[in-house]
C-alpha cells in the first residue's frame, strides 16, 4: 500500500469489489472486465460489477448519476452506475476508458479476454474504492506492497 493509499484507508470509507464472477472461480466470459468481448463491441469495454448486496447501501450515487473516480496514479474518469439496479460501474460516454486503464496496467491486449490467472499474475483480482465525498472517489488497482 502506498503512503497515499494508507492515508485514504485511514480516513475514508472504502469498498473492495471483485472483478471475478460471484462464484469467484473466473471472470465473466462476456461481462465485467470482458464486457467488450462480444460481437460488434470494442474489446476494451468493461464494467466493474457492483453486487446486489452493495447496490443500495448509499456508498455510490444512485443509478444514472455521474461521479468522479480518480485512480491512485492520478487518472480521472467520469463514471456512472448502469444496467439493472445499477449493477455495473462504467465510464460515461466512451465505455472502454476504464477497461483500457485496467488492461494497460496488466499489459493485456484489447482483444484478449481477461482471466482469473491474468488478474492473479498481476497481483489482484479486485479494485478498492475510497469515498471522499458523495460524488468523488479514489480507486486503487495497485498491487499491494508489503512493508
Amino acid at each position: 500500500m502506498t503512503p497515499e493509499e494508507k492515508n485514504l484507508f485511514n480516513n475514508y470509507p472504502q469498498l473492495t469489489l471483485t472483478l471475478l464472477k460471484q462464484t469467484g472461480d473466473e471472470t465473466g466470459e462476456k461481462s465485467g472486465p470482458n464486457w467488450g468481448q462480444r460481437d460488434n463491441r470494442e474489446g476494451d469495454e468493461m464494467y466493474i460489477p457492483l453486487p446486489s448486496r452493495e447496490q443500495n447501501t448509499g456508498f455510490f450515487p444512485s443509478t444514472g448519476e455521474n461521479f468522479t473516480v480518480t485512480t491512485i496514479d492520478n487518472k480521472v474518469f467520469n463514471c456512472v452506475r448502469q444496467q439493472t439496479d445499477g449493477k455495473a460501474i462504467t465510464t460515461v460516454g466512451d465505455i472502454s476508458l476504464l477497461g483500457r486503464y485496467i488492461r494497460e496496467k496488466m499489459d493485456i491486449g484489447q482483444f484478449d479476454p481477461v482471466t482469473k490467472s491474468d488478474l492473479e499474475n498481476y497481483g489482484r483480482t479486485d479494485v478498492t474504492f475510497y469515498k471522499k465525498s458523495d460524488k468523488n472517489f479514489v480507486m486503487s488497482f495497485e498491487v499491494p506492497v508489503e512493508d
